[in-house]
């Protein structure tokens, strides 16, 4: 916490914990969604390698989500289908 504290320029007295004497001027960034690190705001995140793995794993949740819909499709077929027989 105390990293976050001295990117975003707080000024915390040292001989009351939790007490902050001042808020310093912050500089105008977002952070990485994929690590958190501090970027540019210009961009989501904050290397190639990151890029790549945020790509990856919205990938993969696509994946999965189509995958989910396509089991729960099948079910309610498999239901209607029954349903039909009877």
């Amino acid at each position: 916490m105390t990293r976050g504290l001295a990117l975003a320029g707080i000024v915390k007295d040292k001989g009351a914990p939790g007490l902050v004497l001042e808020m310093q001027s912050l500089v105008d960034h977002h952070h990485c969604k994929t690590c958190g690190n501090p970027c540019d705001p210009t961009e989501d995140t904050c290397s190639v390698e990151c890029a790549e793995r945020r790509k990856a794993a919205l990938d993969s949740r696509r994946t999965t989500t189509y995958v989910l819909y396509g089991i729960m499709a099948l079910i309610v077929l498999l239901f209607l289908v029954s349903y039909v027989r009877l």
